[in-house]
């Protein structure tokens, strides 16, 4: 869309800068095993310096607005034995 050209094109100009502070894939990796095996309710993990600055630079939304937040009486155990 014609509309968006601007924004694409900024993006794309700024991508290879940003890939150079990107966290490596290993991390990545690591962050996403502890979410899927800490047996927490934690909705959101950082992985890297990179993501910790992005969070902190966006608007917050809270938890609880998250369908399976705990505080609104779901937790992803009982949703996922529910699809079963």
């Amino acid at each position: 869309m014609v509309e968006y050209q601007g924004v694409v094109q900024t993006l794309l100009a700024g991508m290879p800068e940003m890939l150079k502070a990107a966290s490596p894939a290993t991390l990545c990796a690591e962050v996403i095993w502890t979410a899927v095996t800490d047996g927490t309710a934690t909705l959101r993990y950082t992985a890297g310096d990179d993501a910790k600055a992005f969070m902190a630079n966006r608007t917050p939304s809270p938890p609880q607005t998250h369908p399976l937040d705990p505080a609104r009486g779901n937790n992803t155990h009982h949703f996922w034995q529910q699809e079963q």
